[in-house]
């Protein structure tokens, strides 16, 4: 017998199993150090009134860990077709006064340039950290609406969106949450 063989085909297999121990082990880390993710409520998305094919919606995130959360992008993954914007991308309606609502202009909406993805930029504070006030601040709870175009042809009774996410944890790390909101139709009934 080739004890030379014998023992450098030891020496291959130790080297390999403590590969494969290292391999695991890390891959426990990683899951250990995987934070919750914040929680999501969504909403049905409703019609907006007289503009046609236009729907708004919302959701609230609400982090339950003691880590900053980044919400960077939301892109609408079903139905094919539909178009994402967020309040500030749409065209608006003069005001009478500073103190009225201002308006989405309807006659505008052909002239804006969607497509089914949208940068966000959310970040939510850690848990029970709460400076400012609800609309500006370091909150550890946001709402954001989003407005969408759904194309005419569709016949989707919802609507799914892919939100992308980063924790302050695992930095250079993203993670993808898919929210599905039920659509309302014009008579109040879901579709």
């Amino acid at each position: 017998m080739d004890w030379v063989a014998v023992g450098s085909f030891a020496a291959v297999a130790s080297v390999l199993i403590a590969l494969a121990g290292v391999y695991y082990s890390r891959g426990a880390t990683i899951a250990q150090t995987k934070p919750s993710y914040p929680a999501i409520e969504t909403f049905p998305i409703t019609p907006m009134a007289g503009i046609a094919n236009w729907y708004g919606t919302s959701f609230i995130v609400r982090n339950v860990e003691p880590v900053t959360w980044h919400i960077d992008h939301a892109r609408v993954t079903m139905p094919v077709g539909t178009k994402l914007a967020i309040y500030g991308d749409l065209p608006k309606m003069p005001r009478e006064n500073n103190w009225d609502e201002q308006h989405i202009d309807a006659t505008g909406l052909g002239r804006v340039t969607l497509t089914n993805s949208r940068k966000l930029g959310i970040v939510l504070a850690p848990a029970g950290h709460h400076k400012g006030t609800a609309i500006m601040g370091e909150n550890d709870r946001v709402s954001q609406s989003l407005y969408l175009f759904i194309p005419p042809r569709s016949e989707a009774s919802s609507i799914s969106i892919d939100l992308t996410l980063r924790s302050s944890a695992i930095p250079d790390r993203t993670f993808s949450r898919t929210v599905t909101h039920k659509i309302i139709t014009a008579s109040g009934s879901a579709t």
